[in-house]
């Protein structure tokens, strides 16, 4: 019954794309003009062999998931059902595509999404296809023990902007994004040239403001998006205080909101004296998301107090990089992670991912916490090294060897590799390591 509900929905969506060609190739032999060979590696000097290993893994799992369209680079959120310009995941990746020469690669999509503005906000993925027919062409081989393959990106194919998903959600932090990528990549021409635009994008969210001054979100429309989380949360109001700090002075008498005030409402709507909760005080749940962004863009008074609780917390519990504790009502998930053979309920709760793992070394580099930041940096090396690349989120299991984070994996869902998201934050935290190293 599954297999025939997958069929139908990959017939409807081939049908919706049929303009396009689906010529596919093994994940194994990707094409790419990008690629840093083994050979090519340079040691950092003075840089430990792990930490330059690790650097070259996330080096290669960006540049891999480079693609070309219309003569110009952007960056794809994964080798396989990802291939797409996916916004929210590209913008992540802004800061280290500034550090290895390629901000050109983020102002590349910033110019696209801003061309594809609609009622003052922007797409969530952009494509040569529907963007979901590339999970569905995995999931389908996944099902059926074929090899992970990629549907193409053709340079000259028409692309697609898709501003709703199939649970007809619209992202809430999309204009946020591209303005935090922007103010990432330390452009000031950028940022001159489409001050315009990114004043519209932030005055958008006036509307979605409440009575206590803090934005309210529609259900799955923030970054964990397998979630019903709607009203507040912590890390949407994080974004928005960020974007909104950094284009203040810019976009003054464009937009209502006073900044600081907002950041006062938020310790008070979310802070319960240890640590940010994630979608207000009357829920238990805290995220590792916005705790460790707080610390990353100075929101968090006092920084060192914030990373003590979060190490003596369950986020950090045997190792960081889970997403939320405790685990979310099995009622609040989507009903795609729930279908049966995925496996994805705990999705953005107790699975760990890639980012926040790399994200959890920099905050404790950041702090002057090397001994930390290597712990974490040697193990997040070992696993990189293990599945030959950065994946996107794993599981806890128990081996002979003890307590081990594996890539998840189940019979219709497997673990994207290379994820850039993930191998972005890779690279930054031993950016942050060399910083703390050389200060």
């Amino acid at each position: 019954m599954l297999l025939a509900y997958l069929l139908a929905t990959a017939t409807a969506s081939l049908l919706a794309v049929s303009f396009v060609s689906l010529s596919i190739f093994p994940v194994g032999q990707i094409e790419t003009p990008f690629y840093l060979a083994e050979s090519d590696e340079v040691p950092t000097e003075g840089e430990p062999e792990w930490a330059t290993e690790l650097r070259n893994h996330s080096l290669n799992g960006l540049l891999g998931n480079l693609v070309v369209w219309k003569n110009q680079t952007f960056l794809t959120a994964g080798a396989v059902q990802y291939r797409s310009l996916w916004v929210r995941d590209a913008a992540h990746c802004s800061s280290a595509l500034r550090t290895a020469g390629l901000g050109h690669v983020m102002a590349n999509l910033i110019d696209l999404y801003v061309l594809f503005l609609r009622d003052g906000t922007g797409p969530k993925v952009f494509d040569v296809m529907n963007p979901e027919l590339r999970s569905i062409v995995s999931t389908l081989r996944q099902a059926l023990g074929l090899p992970r393959v990629a549907l193409k990106f053709p340079p000259d194919a028409p692309l697609t902007a898709l501003y709703k998903d199939s649970r007809g959600s619209t992202p809430i932090d999309s204009n946020l994004l591209m303005i935090i990528a922007a103010l990432d990549l330390e452009d000031q021409s950028l940022i001159e040239r489409r001050a315009g635009a990114f004043c519209e994008m932030l005055g958008y969210y006036d509307g979605l403001a409440s009575s206590d001054g803090l934005l309210h979100q529609p259900a799955f429309s923030d970054w964990q998006d397998s979630q019903r989380r709607e009203g507040v949360t912590f890390l949407t109001n994080l974004l928005y205080w960020r974007a909104g700090s950094g284009l203040e002075e810019r976009c003054r008498g464009l937009v209502s909101t006073d900044f600081e005030e907002l950041r006062h409402r938020m310790v008070q709507t979310f802070f319960d004296g240890n640590l940010f909760r994630s979608v207000g005080l009357a829920a238990p749940h805290v995220s590792l998301d916005g705790n460790l962004l707080a610390i990353r863009w100075g929101f968090a008074e006092d920084p060192e107090k914030l990373y003590a609780a979060l190490r003596a917390s369950a986020l950090w519990d045997p190792f960081p990089g889970r997403c939320t504790f405790p685990d979310y009502p099995r009622g609040n998930s989507s009903w795609q992670v729930k279908i049966p053979g995925v496996g994805l309920q705990h999705y953005h709760d107790s699975m760990h991912w890639s980012w926040l793992i790399a994200l959890s070394a920099e905050t404790a580099y950041r702090l002057g916490d090397l001994q930390g930041g290597d712990a974490i940096g040697r193990g997040l090396h070992a696993m990189v090294r293990r599945d030959g690349g950065v994946a996107e989120v794993y599981t806890q299991h128990t081996t002979k060897d003890g307590l081990a984070l594996l890539p998840f994996r189940s019979l219709l869902y497997e673990s994207e590799k290379p994820f850039s998201w993930g191998a972005a934050y890779g690279g930054q935290e031993l950016e942050e390591k060399r910083r703390e190293e050389t200060t």
